[in-house]
């Protein structure tokens, strides 16, 4: 979980990996954009590891 946390920060670096903006609705779409990367990033390591193990070697 650290190690997530940690890619968080340099996935969204802004002030210090902190939300900009005072009011919920200001932090919402941020928000929303990081966990969309975060799910990018899981799909393309789900299918790079589907490729390792497709293969015999």
């Amino acid at each position: 979980m650290e190690n997530w946390n940690s890619a968080n920060k340099d996935l969204f670096h802004g002030k210090d990996g902190d939300l900009a903006g005072q009011d919920k609705e200001s932090q919402e779409v941020p928000m929303l954009a990081l966990h969309l990367l975060q799910f990018a990033l899981v799909h393309v390591n789900t299918l790079l590891m589907q490729q390792v193990l497709a293969n015999p070697k």
